[in-house]
């Protein structure tokens, strides 16, 4: 019969022989056996799908779809994409009149929050962001900033330096000031948690007028970092505050 080849994919290059009839081994004191052709079935692969809670691997659905997803050969838009399908983001932003005073329209981030599959969205797009443009930390500002800072740093695998109001870090010696409407608030930086030379992502929540990051940046550079990129959520854009960091890449997920 020959070799039989088995060339399934997975199977590599093994084969087995059986050996030709030979009726001299029939009269033999010890006849020849022989073989037969030998098969191993691989079992198909699980079924690959999407869905607006991300990558789903047979019955199970993955809560991390790009860490699942790097062992099975999916193309890179999707894995990159955290395997969810597009979301309009502002779907999950909940605009409050009047709070937190008279005349201001709040834009509340809570029930992207809720959704796991919206608020996982939007790190994938915070991540895709940093692609072209790898940073080497991110320094995420109190409060809210942490909230999108430590999972995008930790998807990224990347340090997190936390930006905080006074009196909040045991080993503050970064200070910087920024204006208010109605007086001066300050935020604090651990200076040796930015290394000299260190790219770094400063990332909040919200960009208003702008006073707030350009406190960062400040605190940033004082450490000896560079500041890769600044990134928010939420835009405010009538309000101009890019004209106060026109010397940075900004970049915003969702603009009013």
């Amino acid at each position: 019969m020959g070799r039989v080849q088995d060339e399934r994919i997975g199977m590599g290059s093994g084969w087995t022989e059986r050996a030709p009839h030979n009726a001299q081994d029939e009269r033999s004191e010890h006849p020849r056996t022989e073989t037969t052709p030998t098969q191993t079935l691989t079992p198909p692969p699980p079924p690959i799908t999407l869905s607006r809670r991300g990558l789903r691997i047979g019955g199970i659905v993955s809560p991390a779809p790009i860490r699942a997803a790097r062992a099975i050969p999916i193309p890179f838009a999707i894995l990159y994409a955290g395997a969810c399908l597009p979301m309009n983001l502002k779907d999950y932003i909940r605009a409050i009149p009047d709070f937190p005073q008279p005349g201001i329209l709040f834009r509340d981030i809570t029930p992207l929050l809720r959704d796991a599959a919206a608020f996982r969205y939007a790190i994938d797009l915070l991540a895709e962001r940093c692609r072209d443009n790898p940073p080497d930390t991110i320094a995420a500002i109190e409060s809210r900033g942490f909230i999108f800072g430590a999972p995008l740093a930790q998807r990224l695998d990347l340090p997190l330096v936390l930006v905080r109001k006074p009196g909040k870090l045991p080993a503050a010696n970064l200070s910087a000031d920024y204006a208010l409407e109605y007086g001066v608030n300050t935020l604090e930086m651990q200076g040796g948690d930015i290394a000299a030379g260190q790219r770094v992502l400063i990332l909040d929540d919200l960009l208003a007028t702008g006073g707030t990051l350009a406190a960062a940046v400040r605190l940033t550079e004082l450490a000896g970092g560079q500041v890769a990129a600044i990134g928010v959520v939420i835009e405010l854009a009538f309000l101009a505050g890019r004209k106060a960091l026109v010397d940075y890449p900004l970049f915003s997920l969702i603009q009013y």
